[in-house]
């Protein structure tokens, strides 16, 4: 679904960051889009999308099954409670923090590249 929804991503982008300049709208942005980098041009930056969705997705889930062994050693069974709640609320922002962290980078290099308006690859 990344791939499917990434030129209407890359508009978004063009459009968050004000380019091209003295473009405004959707489809003059997607005109100018594909008149200046062919259609190619509306994937760019995709495959760092995409790889930090996966990321993303395997970062959660490793960061949210280290901190609940973390925070709740023995299981679910032992706390109750508000200190059972504590600790989930607890390791459940703690997993959402971690995995923020080592994504972000992936997504800083997507906006990067999506909000690039220069015609090279």
């Amino acid at each position: 679904s990344k791939l499917a929804s990434a030129p209407l991503e890359r508009v978004k982008v063009c459009l968050q960051v004000g380019l091209p300049a003295g473009q405004p709208g959707l489809m003059a942005t997607l005109q100018s889009l594909i008149r200046n980098q062919g259609y190619r041009g509306l994937w760019r930056g995709s495959a760092t999308h995409a790889a930090a969705s996966i990321f993303g997705g395997f970062a959660r889930l490793s960061a949210l099954r280290t901190t609940q062994m973390w925070m709740m050693p023995g299981g679910n069974r032992h706390y109750q409670g508000l200190e059972g709640y504590v600790r989930r609320c607890s390791f459940l922002y703690m997993s959402g923090a971690g995995a923020v962290t080592l994504v972000y980078p992936l997504d800083a290099a997507y906006t990067c590249l999506a909000a690039d308006s220069t015609d090279r690859f």
